[in-house]
Parts: structure tokens; C-alpha cells; sequence
């Protein structure tokens, strides 16, 4: 039998763990709070707007010139990377190069074995379908006779 409180005994999940620094009602604080916001910020758009104005405006010019800033210190690196890869990138340009080479020339031999045979089985049906066909063409066209000699 296991003593309620020890670490073996069930929980049902729902308790609220003591070293947790979330208090149970914080999420309809944050409901609240939102809702609250809301509503004072669209009863004082008008007074509102000129100030986020403002703030838009400034955050936009700074942050334009972070961008330069943040390009100009960046292109140095991006230009060292781009070097760097070149050399990498024709080590591995060759080393393909090479392994299709060798597939292909592996390849190849059963690649032309297997386009004999089909070349083989379609003169094969060819030559035994030829006959059938000159059959069918020799009654077609007595039948074609036939037909328009009654009419």
C-alpha cells in the first residue's frame, strides 16, 4: 500500500506542481488583459495614431540602416564562403564526373543486351503478325467489293 503524497502514489495530473512559477488563473489574466487592450485601443485610435505613426517611421529608418550595416560588415564573409566553395565544389564536380563515367561504361553492356532482345522480339512479332495482317487487308477489301457491288 502506497502513503498519499509519497512519489509512488497516482496522481491525476491535474495538481499543480510546487516549483511551478505558473499561477492556475494566469492564462484569464492574459485573456483579460488582451480583451482589455483591445477595447481602450480602439476607443483612443485616433489619439493613438499619430504617436505609432511616429513609431513606425522611426523604427523604419533604423532599421534600414541596420540593413546596410549588417550588408556591408556581412559581404566581406559571404565573399571569403563563395572562395572557399569554388575549389569544393569542383573537387565534387569531379568526383561525380568520374562515378557517372564508371556507371555509365558498367551499364552500357546490359543497356545494348536488352535493346537487341526487345529489337529481336519486335522483328519476331513483326514477322509473325505480317501475315495476319495481309489476311485481314485481302478480306477487308472483298468485303468492301462485296458491299459496293450491292449497292
Amino acid at each position: 500500500q502506497v502513503a498519499v503524497g509519497s512519489p509512488a502514489a497516482p496522481t491525476s495530473g491535474l495538481t499543480q506542481d510546487p516549483e511551478s512559477s505558473i499561477r492556475p488563473g494566469a492564462m484569464w489574466d492574459c485573456v483579460l488583459g488582451a480583451v482589455l487592450g483591445l477595447g481602450i485601443g480602439s476607443y483612443n485610435a485616433r489619439h493613438m495614431r499619430e504617436c505609432l505613426d511616429d513609431t513606425f517611421h522611426v523604427g523604419g529608418h533604423y532599421s534600414k540602416k541596420g540593413t546596410k550595416l549588417a550588408g556591408e560588415k556581412a559581404a566581406p564573409l559571404v565573399k571569403k564562403a563563395y572562395d572557399n566553395a569554388g575549389p569544393q565544389a569542383q573537387k565534387m564536380y569531379d568526383n561525380t564526373a568520374a562515378g557517372l563515367k564508371k556507371a555509365h561504361e558498367t551499364s552500357m553492356p546490359y543497356l545494348r543486351t536488352a535493346h537487341e532482345k526487345t529489337m529481336e522480339g519486335l522483328k519476331t512479332a513483326q514477322d509473325k503478325a505480317v501475315p495476319h495482317l495481309q489476311t485481314l487487308a485481302g478480306n477487308l477489301s472483298k468485303r468492301v467489293a462485296d458491299a459496293t457491288s450491292k449497292a
